[in-house]
């Protein structure tokens, strides 16, 4: 349970339910239900138990928080705030994942959405994609920790210096797939073999080889953090959203996919890209207090 001093003139505390198969496929990684855990101090029911409907009951929660990627899981009626994390509508326009299944998936999410009391969406777009009108639903994205992810021409001096970096330098986040854009990324790659590259990857190393890429795998906030100060520019392709911010967070430029994920409706001017980050509402702080304020209000509304 988490306690909010002062919500209008009602103090609370309540009792919230995450509601999701797992937390993270890649072992030490954390996730938007971390987040959720840790900021809304919510209890995580995993669905791959098969007692995980007999916990629920027994914690008994004041809000449900689903992942609408598994549709309606027929919940007793508790107020159900249902999130949806994945665009599978840009997915099937860009040919980064099969039709068929993107297809199926939707009319998944379609019926948690019929049942949902409200509708958090982590891409803009997806309220008009799926008919949500403005009473039931938001907008609200991962917002990233600008304490931990800021400029520092110390760090960017001394990386450079650590890594052999003289000129200019591209940094990629992501990895070897065609959702992550990575086919336009290795040409963009072989096209520019006089400028350094740092690629970063969660899980598998990089198999491709050349004096000037840098590989580095499965790294700590803190190190990401000076490999993005290290560098001139973000680049990517495909689906990729949080490295991006968190790059722009230490004032490095982006060259990323318009109209697809976080930049859907926002495209980075890049004159001043950590201010950038901070109009857009993408501060950790601004999207704690949003996910607080819609908990309450929806357990507020279920009770009257």
């Amino acid at each position: 349970m988490y306690k909010l001093e002062k919500y209008g003139e009602i103090f609370m505390t309540q009792k919230i339910a995450l509601i999701n198969d797992i937390k993270t496929r890649i072992p030490g990684t954390r996730t938007f239900w971390h987040f959720l855990e840790d900021t809304l101090d919510a209890n995580f029911i995993s669905t791959k138990k098969w007692f995980w409907r007999r916990h629920l009951v027994k914690f008994n929660p004041d809000v449900i928080i689903q992942n609408a990627f598994w549709g309606d899981l027929k919940i007793p009626k508790k107020p159900i705030i249902m999130l949806i994390q994945d665009n599978y509508h840009a997915l099937m326009k860009y040919d980064l994942l099969d039709k068929t299944a993107c297809n199926k998936q939707i009319q998944k999410i379609t019926t948690a959405v019929n049942v949902a009391d409200f509708v958090v969406v982590n891409v803009n777009s997806l309220l008009r994609l799926y008919d949500i009108p403005k009473e039931k639903g938001c907008w609200i994205p991962m917002g990233i920790d600008s304490s931990i992810f800021y400029p520092s021409l110390d760090e960017r001096n001394q990386t450079r210096k650590e890594l052999g970096i003289t000129g200019q330098c591209i940094i990629f986040v992501g990895d070897e797939t065609l959702i992550h854009g990575w086919d336009q990324v290795k040409l963009k790659i072989e096209e520019n073999n006089n400028i350094d590259w740092i690629l970063v990857s969660k899980n598998n190393p990089f198999s491709i080889e050349g004096k000037n890429i840098r590989k580095f795998c499965n790294i700590d906030h803190n190190m990401l953090r000076k490999l993005y100060n290290a560098s001139d520019l973000f680049f990517a392709r495909g689906s990729i959203g949080l490295p991006a911010i968190e790059a722009m967070l230490c004032g490095t430029k982006v060259d990323v996919t318009h109209d697809i994920g976080y930049f859907e409706d926002w495209y980075p001017e890049n004159k001043d890209p950590r201010s950038e980050v901070f109009a857009a509402g993408f501060d950790l702080k601004d999207t704690i207090n949003k996910w607080k304020e819609i908990v309450i209000k929806i357990s507020q509304d279920y009770k009257s």
